[in-house]
C-alpha cells in the first residue's frame, strides 16, 4: 500500500481571541479521538492512518495537522484528502462552539 501525507489547517470561525494552554490541548486531543474515530468506522480500522503530527496555536485559536496515510481502495487520494480534512473541521468546529 502506497502511503502519502495530508496537511491542513483549523481555524476557530467565530472571533475567539485566545485560549489557554490548557483548552487548546484539550480541542486537539478531542478533535483528533474524534476525528479519527470516525474515520477509522469508514475505513474500517486503524490502519488507514500511520502517523498525525498536531500543531496548534492558542491564538485564534488554530490547529494544524499532518497526517500520513495509505491510499484506500475505496478512494482515491483527492477524495481521501477532502473526507479527512472536513471530518476533522466538523469535530473542530463543534468543539470550538462550545468555548464561552
Amino acid at each position: 500500500m502506497s502511503e502519502f501525507h495530508i496537511a491542513f489547517e483549523l481555524n476557530a470561525k467565530r472571533s475567539v481571541k485566545s485560549v489557554s494552554e490548557v483548552t487548546l490541548m484539550e480541542l486537539l486531543r478531542n478533535t483528533q479521538r474524534q476525528a479519527l474515530g470516525e474515520l477509522d468506522g469508514h475505513y474500517g480500522g486503524d490502519s488507514w492512518c500511520s502517523e498525525i503530527e498536531p500543531f496548534a496555536s492558542i491564538e485564534g485559536p488554530s490547529a494544524n495537522f499532518i497526517l500520513k496515510v495509505g491510499e484506500q481502495p475505496s478512494e482515491d487520494q483527492v477524495a481521501m484528502i477532502d473526507r479527512v480534512a472536513k471530518v476533522f473541521e466538523r469535530h473542530w468546529d463543534a468543539l470550538i462552539a462550545q468555548l464561552p
